[in-house]
């Protein structure tokens, strides 16, 4: 399994950059609609239809990204993106307002899909192409690895300030997307692969020409849309996961605030220790196959929680005492 790992020398300010990401976000994620409705006036379907809209127009955004990505270049791109973050989650402390939070939230989306456009990008440019599965691991270990030191912080911020954990967990967020921008920036090693003029091509026979790029070649590219109808699905029960159940767990089964921030916390433990073995299970056979089969894991777990949440309140319905309830 050690063997399997990639030689991630000279890189470290890039992946102490992805780790302070992660640990900002996951200081966040389970709090991201509870922070609103804590330290504002407004409603839970008010934030709820802000952050829906500012979800909707990441959609047309990310084409732009992309753009903004094959212009410019994956660790630019990166560095722009985390800005944009930083931005945002300091409006994030100001917002009074529906208006204020769809601005902010917008600026958020819009950052945040510039990310995820150039990070398997830069991920790509950083492995020089070679095996990217086993990259791809490390770094989603160390991701996951913040993600839970973040939550476990948020959720000790909350149970021991109130409102007050609210405001710093969005203020160490917006620190650390600054920080990450920085390290990125910094961190020069393996990205740029540029060809010398004495440079011999690996094949010198003539190649076929190039297909002509562009939207409408790619709309006609059968499997490349099928991948993005299965991404759709993965991207919905991601933000399911980080959005939706952790209102779910406070508001409609009525666990403690500090619930959520533990629950990502031990996700965020079990993806850091699974990301290395599942990367070298999967490494070699059909990497659409792994996908499918993740999307049906995932959705088994979501019933795995409606079912938890259906017991909890038929057992507090059948004896209303609090010592009986779990």
């Amino acid at each position: 399994m050690r063997a399997w790992l990639p030689d991630a020398r000279g890189h470290r300010r890039l992946f102490s950059a992805l780790s302070i990401d992660a640990l900002g976000t996951g200081l966040f994620l389970p709090f991201s609609i509870l922070y609103f409705t804590a330290t504002t006036d407004l409603t839970l379907g008010g934030v709820g239809l802000a952050l829906s809209i500012a979800a909707l127009v990441r959609i047309p955004a990310t084409p732009g990204a992309g753009m903004f990505c094959d212009r410019f270049g994956a660790r630019n791109t990166v560095v722009v993106s985390n800005l944009t973050q930083a931005v945002g989650f300091v409006n994030y402390l100001l917002v009074d307002s529906f208006g204020h939070l769809l601005i902010a939230a917008v600026v958020v989306q819009i950052g945040n899909s510039a990310f995820w456009v150039a990070y398997p990008a830069l991920v790509h440019d950083v492995a020089e192409g070679k095996r990217q599965e086993s990259w791809f691991a490390l770094i989603t270990s160390l991701r996951h690895a913040g993600l839970g030191v973040g939550a476990l912080g948020a959720s000790l911020a909350v149970a021991i300030g109130g409102s007050t954990g609210y405001t710093a967990i969005v203020a160490v967020n917006a620190l650390s997307f600054a920080v990450a921008a920085v390290l990125t920036r910094l961190d020069t090693s393996g990205s740029t692969h540029a060809v010398s003029a004495d440079t011999t091509p690996e094949h010198d026979a003539p190649s076929e020409p190039a297909p002509t790029s562009g939207w409408a070649s790619t709309l006609r590219d059968r499997p490349f849309l099928g991948f993005v109808v299965l991404n759709f699905g993965l991207a919905l029960l991601s933000l399911a996961f980080g959005l939706g159940v952790p209102v779910f767990l406070v508001d409609t089964v009525h666990l403690p605030p500090w619930i959520p921030g533990t629950v990502l916390a031990v996700n965020a433990v079990l993806g850091a220790a699974g990301a290395t073995p599942v990367g070298a299970a999967i490494t070699g056979r059909s990497r659409s196959g792994g996908l499918m089969a993740s999307q049906a894991i995932v959705g088994c777990a979501f019933m795995a929680v409606l079912c938890c949440a259906t017991c909890r309140r038929l057992s507090a319905s059948a004896s209303p005492s609090p010592r009986s309830s779990w």
